[in-house]
Protein backbone atom coordinates (compact mmCIF):
# COMPACT_ATOMS: atom_id res chain seq x y z
CA UNK A 1 0.00 0.00 0.00
CA UNK A 2 1.10 3.54 -0.71
CA UNK A 3 -0.45 6.36 1.33
CA UNK A 4 1.67 9.13 -0.20
CA UNK A 5 -1.29 11.00 -1.67
CA UNK A 6 -4.86 10.33 -2.70
CA UNK A 7 -4.10 12.24 -5.90
CA UNK A 8 -1.60 9.62 -7.09
CA UNK A 9 -3.97 6.65 -7.00
CA UNK A 10 -6.75 5.76 -9.44
CA UNK A 11 -10.31 6.76 -8.57
CA UNK A 12 -12.42 4.12 -6.86
CA UNK A 13 -14.90 2.46 -9.26
CA UNK A 14 -17.81 3.92 -7.26
CA UNK A 15 -16.44 7.43 -7.92
CA UNK A 16 -16.16 6.76 -11.65
CA UNK A 17 -19.69 5.33 -11.66
CA UNK A 18 -21.06 8.39 -9.82
CA UNK A 19 -19.35 10.75 -12.27
CA UNK A 20 -20.62 8.80 -15.27
CA UNK A 21 -24.18 8.82 -13.90
CA UNK A 22 -24.33 12.63 -13.96
CA UNK A 23 -22.43 13.05 -17.23
CA UNK A 24 -25.58 13.25 -19.35
CA UNK A 25 -27.26 16.14 -21.10
CA UNK A 26 -26.51 19.83 -20.88
CA UNK A 27 -26.13 21.55 -17.51
CA UNK A 28 -25.38 25.09 -16.41
CA UNK A 29 -21.79 25.70 -15.32
CA UNK A 30 -20.10 27.37 -12.35
CA UNK A 31 -22.38 25.92 -9.70
CA UNK A 32 -25.64 26.35 -11.60
CA UNK A 33 -26.02 22.62 -12.27
CA UNK A 34 -28.44 20.18 -10.65
CA UNK A 35 -25.65 18.18 -8.95
CA UNK A 36 -24.36 21.27 -7.13
CA UNK A 37 -27.94 22.22 -6.19
CA UNK A 38 -28.44 18.73 -4.76
CA UNK A 39 -25.22 19.02 -2.78
CA UNK A 40 -26.32 22.41 -1.43
CA UNK A 41 -29.57 20.80 -0.18
CA UNK A 42 -27.67 17.99 1.54
CA UNK A 43 -25.23 20.42 3.20
CA UNK A 44 -28.10 22.67 4.34
CA UNK A 45 -29.76 19.67 5.99
CA UNK A 46 -26.49 18.51 7.55
CA UNK A 47 -25.59 21.93 8.98
CA UNK A 48 -29.23 22.91 9.65
CA UNK A 49 -28.92 26.27 7.89
CA UNK A 50 -29.39 27.87 4.50
CA UNK A 51 -26.81 30.58 5.32
CA UNK A 52 -23.54 29.23 3.98
CA UNK A 53 -21.27 29.19 0.98
CA UNK A 54 -19.21 26.29 -0.33
CA UNK A 55 -16.74 25.71 -3.11
CA UNK A 56 -15.85 22.44 -4.79
CA UNK A 57 -12.10 22.22 -5.26
CA UNK A 58 -9.84 19.88 -7.18
CA UNK A 59 -7.36 19.11 -4.41
CA UNK A 60 -6.64 19.21 -0.71
CA UNK A 61 -4.07 21.95 -1.29
CA UNK A 62 -6.69 24.13 -2.98
CA UNK A 63 -9.17 23.41 -0.18
CA UNK A 64 -6.70 24.24 2.58
CA UNK A 65 -5.31 27.36 0.91
CA UNK A 66 -8.71 28.79 -0.02
CA UNK A 67 -10.16 28.08 3.43
CA UNK A 68 -7.24 29.76 5.18
CA UNK A 69 -7.42 32.74 2.83
CA UNK A 70 -11.01 33.34 3.96
CA UNK A 71 -9.78 33.97 7.51
CA UNK A 72 -6.20 35.18 7.19
CA UNK A 73 -5.56 38.57 5.64
CA UNK A 74 -2.47 39.56 3.69
CA UNK A 75 -0.96 41.06 6.85
CA UNK A 76 -2.01 38.28 9.23
CA UNK A 77 -0.56 35.03 10.50
CA UNK A 78 -1.78 31.46 10.75
CA UNK A 79 -0.39 29.82 13.87
CA UNK A 80 0.41 26.16 13.19
CA UNK A 81 2.83 23.44 14.25
CA UNK A 82 6.17 23.41 12.46
CA UNK A 83 5.33 19.92 11.13
CA UNK A 84 1.75 20.79 10.14
CA UNK A 85 0.55 19.73 6.72
CA UNK A 86 -0.07 23.35 5.71
CA UNK A 87 3.55 24.18 6.61
CA UNK A 88 5.24 21.15 5.02
CA UNK A 89 3.09 19.97 2.14
CA UNK A 90 1.32 22.90 0.49
CA UNK A 91 4.25 24.51 -1.38
CA UNK A 92 3.39 28.05 -0.26
CA UNK A 93 -0.24 27.88 -1.39
CA UNK A 94 -1.71 29.25 1.89
CA UNK A 95 0.61 32.26 1.75
CA UNK A 96 -0.13 32.81 -1.94
CA UNK A 97 -3.92 32.66 -1.67
CA UNK A 98 -4.02 34.88 1.41
CA UNK A 99 -2.05 37.49 -0.52
CA UNK A 100 0.97 37.24 1.73
CA UNK A 101 -0.37 35.92 5.03
CA UNK A 102 2.34 34.27 7.08
CA UNK A 103 2.55 30.81 8.63
CA UNK A 104 3.92 31.25 12.15
CA UNK A 105 5.44 27.92 13.14
CA UNK A 106 5.08 26.64 16.71
CA UNK A 107 6.77 23.74 18.46
CA UNK A 108 5.47 20.75 20.37
CA UNK A 109 5.99 17.01 20.74
CA UNK A 110 4.49 14.66 18.15
CA UNK A 111 3.45 17.51 15.82
CA UNK A 112 0.97 18.79 18.42
CA UNK A 113 1.24 22.45 19.36
CA UNK A 114 2.59 22.80 22.87
CA UNK A 115 0.32 24.91 25.07
CA UNK A 116 3.23 26.98 26.35
CA UNK A 117 4.45 27.64 22.79
CA UNK A 118 0.98 28.87 21.84
CA UNK A 119 0.69 31.04 24.95
CA UNK A 120 4.13 32.53 24.26
CA UNK A 121 3.25 33.29 20.64
CA UNK A 122 -0.04 34.91 21.63
CA UNK A 123 1.65 36.83 24.45
CA UNK A 124 4.18 38.36 22.08
CA UNK A 125 1.51 40.00 19.94
CA UNK A 126 1.22 43.76 20.40
CA UNK A 127 -1.91 44.88 18.52
CA UNK A 128 -1.01 48.56 18.93
CA UNK A 129 2.30 48.10 17.06
CA UNK A 130 1.57 48.77 13.40
CA UNK A 131 4.39 46.53 12.14
CA UNK A 132 3.29 43.49 14.15
CA UNK A 133 1.91 40.49 12.26
CA UNK A 134 -1.38 39.75 14.01
CA UNK A 135 -2.33 36.12 14.61
CA UNK A 136 -5.66 35.63 12.82
CA UNK A 137 -5.98 31.84 12.55
CA UNK A 138 -5.00 28.83 14.66
CA UNK A 139 -4.63 25.63 12.62
CA UNK A 140 -4.87 22.40 14.62
CA UNK A 141 -4.33 19.22 12.63
CA UNK A 142 -5.97 16.18 14.13
CA UNK A 143 -4.66 13.54 13.33
CA UNK A 144 -1.26 15.13 12.92
CA UNK A 145 1.25 14.39 10.19
CA UNK A 146 2.98 12.16 12.76
CA UNK A 147 -0.18 10.15 13.47
CA UNK A 148 -0.71 11.62 16.93
CA UNK A 149 -3.99 13.09 18.12
CA UNK A 150 -4.91 15.85 20.52
CA UNK A 151 -6.68 14.60 23.63
CA UNK A 152 -9.84 16.40 24.78
CA UNK A 153 -7.92 17.97 27.69
CA UNK A 154 -5.42 19.48 25.27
Amino acid sequence: MNFTSDTSAPAHPAVIEALASVNIGMEASYGGDSVTAGLREKLAALFETEEFEFWLTASGTASNALALSCFCSSIGAVLCHEEAHIARDERGAPEFFSGGGKLQLLTGFGARIDREALETALGQINPSFVHETPAEVLSLTNLTECGTAYRAAE
